[in-house]
């Protein structure tokens, strides 16, 4: 999720909303329902789609109110934004914030 959020520039909420239609990964595309409706094709690297295709062989398929989510919880609903916030805050901002020494009291984690 990381990759993709990452590589792909997205907000938490257009990587939340993904479903397995949006992604190809021949293409290293994803299309990307942005504000307002908005639809936005986006380009990953190999390396991102390298790490969803070895993802897709192994997770399970799901399918919620007709769609099949690119990423969903382990208790099979999609996953909310306020949970990227936490999750990524808590395991890699403070994690990365120690190993680089960074004096700072507060870090900011910033996604749309």
């Amino acid at each position: 999720m990381l990759q993709t959020l990452f590589y792909g520039c997205l907000r938490a909420s257009e990587l939340c909303n993904l479903d397995d239609r949006d992604l190809d990964l021949k293409s290293l595309i994803l299309r990307v329902e942005g504000k307002g409706g908005k639809e936005a094709m986006v380009y990953i690297t190999d390396d991102c789609a390298k790490t969803l295709r070895r993802y897709l062989e192994v997770r399970a398929p799901l399918v919620i109110d007709g769609r099949k989510p690119l990423f969903y919880t382990d208790f099979g609903g999609r996953n909310p934004k306020r949970s990227l916030y936490a999750t990524y805050r808590r395991k890699f901002l403070t994690t990365y914030k120690k190993k680089s020494r960074i004096g700072a009291k507060f870090i900011s984690f910033y996604c749309q």
